[in-house]
């Protein structure tokens, strides 16, 4: 039994020892959008005048 105990005392050390380490704990994991670079241009005025159509219903 003691043979037993000491086994699995040692797997046990080995399985909580095999943490590396690289694992950064805390601190903010978010990352800020990049900023809108996109620019809007305006349609160009329509500078085309039509005259109405004559108005035949009547």
């Amino acid at each position: 039994m003691k043979k037993v105990f000491a086994i699995a005392l040692i797997a046990t050390a080995m399985v909580a020892c095999n943490n590396n380490g690289d694992k950064k704990e805390g601190g903010d994991t978010t990352t800020t959008p990049p900023p809108d670079t996109t620019t809007v241009v305006a349609p160009a005025p329509d500078t085309t005048t039509t005259t109405p159509a004559p108005d035949t219903a009547k």
